[in-house]
């Protein structure tokens, strides 16, 4: 086995990650012991963070009690998810069978309607006086609704937490106009980028063939956006979506008030250019499902006819992987179904390589990045079938990751992997450390990563093997996310695959 070890690196700023990673980050501790307490602790967890009202905790003291100091700075610089995906993780279901992709399936589908009517039942139970926990109860409603693409109630959910403390100050209040924009800008994306896509929706600049002809949500958004603007004209990030906002009614720069328009620079040149690519994804059958959700993108010749096809997973808890082939004459077909794929849901990347030396190409998917530790998936390739080996290969240990890669570290033919964990230190999940899977051989894998000494133990991200030194040994790359990456170098072998390797 080979010895890898950290080289010296730069230390890259990484500006504006930490936010994230703390957002983030905090979610991975909910591997949960105690699901039965899971939504009163998910509430308390929404309340204690909440930069908006910093509402006491559930028997604090109420009446008569200091008022905490609210957080008033611009909309543009407070921390609040009102895409609701960090609260709906935390009504995730556990697992019962983690090696079941329908159980896997089963922890997600509904967590957002879980959420929601727990929060409205504590939300009716609530002391009459407690306006400033209702506020961030409505809050956090209205981004459950809008996780679940309900952007009109979550426009309302948004609007009543305004109305729920007269003793918002103006600026607090002015924030809540910006999100109640947000929700309508969303509204007419849905309505017309998403429903009604074209060849030159959500390309920016807009064309006129991209304006929304259902106007409704971009001319609400018009109304809240400006009346924020009125308190916070500093605020550029909302100066921007008001003027993406009269884009996609056509009405921009005409109709944007002169005090609050931005240039569009260098994208106002016009003209036919030879650099200029054109989306033709719905004329070659890319579009084939509409629209999907968040998920890689792999192009390669999978069945062997000398063409490259399309393979993308998806965070879709719902819907499998999606497989196009490519017919030869400029356009693909949908032959998931067929490729057995069906069952193949929420994974966010996959990466792909001749596992087995047959010829064929395989796909190994990953999932639970951002969330949970959950099983991977290795798709042997049969020839225009895949057959999940994940189990027989030893690869369904659960893992949070987004990013792996395949390399021959050793050079004995086979190529083996490397898959990046999600490890937070303020969080330990030994799950999710690092993993360096040999391949035997035989279509079997064992972790070498603690011996090797490349387990990371960080928040990875990124993945790339590559030999940097020209010693005919493949590196590994490893990119973390609010924590500095790693190169390791790889020492070449040791005496066995799992015994102490020797430097180099």
């Amino acid at each position: 086995m080979g010895r890898l070890r950290v080289g010296s690196l730069w230390k890259v700023p990484l500006i504006g990650l930490g936010i994230v990673a703390l957002a983030l980050g905090v979610s991975l501790a909910l591997t949960d012991a105690a699901p039965a307490t899971l939504p009163l602790r998910a509430w308390r967890w929404v309340v204690d963070r909440s930069r908006w009202t910093q509402a006491p905790r559930p028997g604090a003291a109420r009446p008569g009690a200091a008022r905490p100091a609210i957080d008033e700075r611009p909309f543009s610089d407070i921390t609040f998810d009102d895409s609701g995906y960090a609260t709906a993780i935390r009504f995730s279901r556990p697992i019962t069978d983690p090696a079941s992709l329908a159980r896997i399936r089963d922890s997600v589908v509904g967590r957002d309607r879980q959420g929601i009517a727990y929060l409205e039942k504590k939300l009716r139970s609530l002391p009459p006086d407690d306006r400033s926990t209702a506020t961030t109860i409505h809050l956090v409603i209205g981004s459950l609704l809008m996780y679940d693409g309900r952007c009109d109630e979550a426009g309302a959910a948004f609007a009543r937490a305004q109305a729920a403390d007269p003793d918002l100050s103006p600026r607090v209040r002015a924030n809540m106009d910006a999100l109640r924009g947000v929700a309508a800008l969303r509204r007419g994306e849905l309505e017309n980028c998403v429903a009604c896509c074209n060849e030159s929706s959500c390309i920016f600049p807009l064309a006129a063939s991209a304006m929304h002809r259902k106007t409704a949500g971009s001319r609400e958004a018009i109304e809240h956006f400006t009346r924020y603007l009125r308190q916070r004209p500093e605020d550029l990030g909302v100066r921007w979506l008001l003027n993406v906002a009269y884009m996609t009614l056509g009405e921009y720069p005409d109709r944007v008030p002169t005090d609050v328009i931005l240039p569009l620079g260098r994208f106002a040149a016009t003209g036919d250019s030879p650099l200029r690519m054109v989306n033709v994804a719905s004329r070659v059958g890319l579009n084939a499902r509409g629209e999907s959700m968040a998920g890689g993108c792999l192009v390669d010749d999978f069945d062997g006819d000398g063409l490259l096809d399309v393979f993308m997973p998806t965070t879709d808890p719902e819907r499998g992987a999606l497989f196009l082939r490519n017919r030869g004459n400029g356009s693909f077909e949908d032959v998931s179904d067929a490729a057995g794929l069906t069952e193949q849901v929420l994974s966010l990347n996959a990466v792909h390589a001749d596992y087995d030396n047959d010829g064929r190409l395989d796909i190994l998917m990953l999932r639970g990045a951002w969330e949970f530790p959950r099983r991977m998936t290795l798709l042997r390739n049969r020839g225009g079938r895949f057959e999940d080996v994940t189990l027989a290969a030893g690869l369904d240990g659960p893992i949070a990751s987004q990013a792996a890669g395949w390399a021959d570290y050793d050079n004995d033919g086979s190529v083996d992997l490397y898959v990046a964990g999600e490890f937070d230190p303020g969080h330990p999940d030994r799950r999710n450390r690092g993993r360096l899977y040999h391949n035997r051989g035989d279509g079997t894998f064992v972790d070498v990563a603690e011996t090797a000494g490349v387990a990371n133990d960080r928040f990875g991200k990124g993945v790339a093997w590559g030999d940097y030194d020209d010693d005919g040994r493949p590196d590994l790359f490893v990119a973390n996310l609010g924590q500095p990456p790693r190169l390791y170098h790889n020492e070449g072998m040791g005496r066995s695959p799992t015994s102490p390797p020797r430097w180099a």
